[in-house]
């Protein structure tokens, strides 16, 4: 979780705080439209009175906006808070789309700033293909990283907002389901550690046979001259294979993730809106308020981990371009001489040397 908080808040964190700021404000902005409900649904059930918390913060906010307890200015307040909430998290994420974008461009000028001044002995040693993946390959998937943190934040606020919501609607509710979100986390997490093995596997092979497909091509013609393309087409396809299982395993987690939380979380609201009815004596528009804000508590928690398992694929591809930009970065060409040359009595070849690593070629 660490490396995908930073992906967000370390590209652009002036950007990153006002996108927080804003699903913030949205989030709370929803708690209290839910909040809402279960006046909503005790003066339509003719049972105004509730002991619940919420109700009272309601009906407290209610009279400070100047308004009347009735079903028109709740059910107005309610809908405004929804509607609102969506225009904010829209213009957030929406926000964070432009973001993305800028993302990827930056991260491949600054690779190509840094490959233009890097040592010629860094490029020596570099195969064209990575560098060529990495621009192309990786640093998109980068930005989709990037993406996929800032709605792993968005899901991570719109949790801690529900759950609170939860709590002061109905505490014992919202105890039974947050150790049910809980338990689910803990029972799906090893499905999130196969996805991020197999995005880090995949950005490994596909680097691989960019790498390899790079210099084959670079030497088709020498391969072609040798009768050498059987054994070479037999490589790449053992590499197409290896890119092949990692991607297999992505989706498998994937679709095992989305479809075990569905039926995870319809067992666990189940049992837990039976066991709250035959063993607390918590009243029917509080039960149901109660019931909807923690289903979209637990729905937030598994939104939650889906969005964790989608960052982590990608993860391996943010940490790949950030690290050969870093590569290039340590070790960049000096500059040593500012005098402007002139040709005015000759060319002198002096005092100039050459080698590969330890091994001098001019000296």
């Amino acid at each position: 979780m660490k490396t995908i908080l930073s992906i967000f808040f370390s590209v652009k964190p002036v950007r990153a705080y006002l996108v927080l700021a804003c699903l913030l404000i949205a989030n709370i902005v929803e708690g209290v439209g839910l909040a809402t409900l279960l006046p909503v649904i005790s003066i339509a059930g003719d049972q105004a009175n509730s002991d619940s918390p919420a109700q009272e913060y309601v009906l407290s906010l209610i009279s400070y906006l100047g308004l009347e307890p009735e079903l028109g200015p709740l059910l107005a307040l309610t809908i405004t808070a929804l509607v609102l909430k969506s225009l904010i998290t829209l213009l957030a994420l929406g926000f964070v789309g432009f973001t993305a974008a800028e993302v990827v461009t930056d991260l491949r000028r600054q690779l190509i700033k840094n490959l233009l001044a890097v040592r010629w002995r860094y490029l020596v040693h570099q195969p064209a293909g990575r560098i060529t993946n990495v621009i192309s390959n990786d640093a998109t998937r980068a930005a989709d990283a990037y993406t996929l943190a800032a709605t792993f934040v968005a899901m991570l606020g719109q949790t801690f907002v529900l759950t609170i919501v939860a709590f002061i609607v109905s505490w014992q509710l919202a105890l039974v389901a947050f150790g049910m979100g809980v338990v689910m986390v803990f029972a799906l997490h090893v499905l999130v550690r196969i996805a991020k093995r197999a995005g880090f596997a995949q950005t490994k092979r596909t680097g691989e046979l960019v790498i390899f497909l790079t210099d084959t091509l670079a030497n088709l013609k020498l391969i072609r001259a040798m009768n050498r393309q059987t054994p070479f087409a037999g490589l790449l396809e053992e590499k197409i294979k290896k890119l092949r299982k990692a991607l297999r395993r992505q989706v498998v987690s994937r679709e095992a993730m989305a479809h075990l939380q569905d039926a995870v979380t319809a067992i666990f609201l189940g049992f837990g809106f039976y066991f709250l009815y035959q063993n607390f004596d918590v009243p029917l528009p509080e039960l149901l308020v109660a019931g909807v804000v923690v289903a979209k508590s637990i729905s937030s928690i598994g939104k939650l981990q889906k969005a964790y398992q989608k960052a982590v694929l990608l993860e391996s591809a943010f940490i790949s371009t950030r690290q050969l930009i870093a590569e290039t970065g340590a070790d960049p060409e000096p500059v040593r001489g500012t005098t402007k040359f002139a040709f005015a009595d000759e060319i002198r070849f002096d005092q100039v040397q050459f080698a590969y690593e330890t091994d001098p070629i001019l000296r």
